[in-house]
């Protein structure tokens, strides 16, 4: 069978999501699989999977459907897979395909009105992980299924001088966007203020586009090294880190949660880690809340994507520029600081990982032939 998979260039939470998908759909055989997107996305699975896809480089985020069409003869496809890339199924939608086509959602509860188009989808898979029920209660494909990761094999094995900070994951697919030189300039001059930081080991994950940045402005006053690292490397260091300081995404914490990790979320880069943030520290995680800083700064939900992130984007510049020291202090004291405040692992950790839902419930909808 061949299948296609694409997903948003929005962050790396969607992209680890569908790597986990195909890297099961591999082990089980699938070996017909191409992967279509652009920028960091496109990087992340040729840096993951090399040769054992095939690829074809295309705005997915924004291209229109005359040119998607032009680009991709979708109809050779058997099946399209598609994380969380709102667009595409808009596109879908307005021609008749024979394709069958899945939707895998981890923001279900996050969405100011229903994806357009995915109710049109053989399957619509919703991640049991904050979920509102109410908001897909109308909606007649979809299966619920446990949190997406993929962290077997890894153990936590931490070295006491080592810390991993983690800003890979930001990044969106608007043009010109460049609020990632100023967050990361933000926090590494921010982290070479600890006192004694030299004592450590200082690891930056970063994506292409950060990396090439970085080197081209290389004047930060601090001795880290920042590398580009697959899935499998990411969680290598995670594990082997006596402290991980990470932008809060979704797919890293709940990763962080099956791994035992010692994490600190640093302020949102963007709406949806603005508002998980407020769950994170509803179930006593270690974060910086935008409404920590005071009430004006609490963000709105229900807003639209775009309107949500130019707000969260002004919120973090107010606070970066009010209270840094306070952030500096609470960086200092979460060095050597070890807790476990996770949420309860028995109900989003059950014996099935939502991977392995994924791909048997396909099998038997008949979606993916067995």
């Amino acid at each position: 069978m061949k299948i296609i998979a694409v997903t948003t260039n929005f962050g790396l939470g969607p992209s680890s999501k569908l790597y986990s998908i195909v890297k099961e759909l591999l082990d089980q055989g699938y070996n017909e699989i191409t992967f279509c997107g652009n920028g960091e996305s496109l990087n992340f699975f040729k840096n993951n999977f090399e040769n054992s896809l095939n690829y074809i480089e295309c705005d997915t985020d924004r291209i229109n459907a005359e040119d998607f069409f032009k680009i991709i003869n979708i109809e050779t496809f058997d099946i399209l897979v598609n994380v969380m890339n709102v667009n595409i199924p808009k596109i879908q939608s307005n021609k008749e395909l024979k394709i069958k086509s899945v939707f895998v959602d981890s923001l279900s509860w996050m969405w100011d009105k229903p994806i357009a188009g995915v109710d049109k989808y053989n399957l619509y898979f919703v991640q049991d992980t904050f979920m509102d029920a109410h908001k897909i209660s109308d909606f007649n494909n979809v299966q619920l299924i446990s949190p997406i990761v993929n962290t077997e094999g890894f153990v936590k094995e931490e070295k006491k001088n080592k810390i991993l900070l983690n800003f890979a994951g930001i990044m969106t697919p608007y043009e010109n966007d460049i609020f990632y030189r100023k967050y990361i300039f933000f926090y590494l001059t921010l982290f070479s203020k600890i006192p004694e930081i030299d004592q450590y080991e200082v690891v930056c994950a970063c994506n292409k586009m950060q990396k090439q940045w970085l080197e081209r402005n290389a004047y930060f006053n601090c001795n880290f090294s920042f590398r580009v690292m697959n899935h499998a490397e990411f969680l290598q260091e995670a594990c082997e880190s006596s402290k991980v300081f990470s932008t809060p995404g979704l797919t890293f914490y709940l990763e962080s949660q099956s791994l035992n990790l010692n994490v600190f979320y640093l302020l949102p880069s963007n709406y949806s880690q603005a508002l998980l943030l407020e769950k994170y520290s509803n179930n006593n995680v270690e974060c910086n809340t935008l409404s920590k800083y005071g009430y004006k700064y609490s963000t709105n939900e229900l807003l639209e994507e775009e309107e949500g992130v130019n707000s969260v984007r002004t919120a973090f510049f107010e606070i970066v520029e009010n209270y840094s020291e306070e952030l500096l202090n609470d960086l200092t004291k979460n060095i050597d600081k070890s807790f476990n405040s996770f949420l309860k692992a028995s109900s989003d950790f059950k014996k099935e990982n939502g991977v392995q839902t994924i791909v048997r419930i396909m099998c038997e909808k008949g979606v993916l032939k067995s």
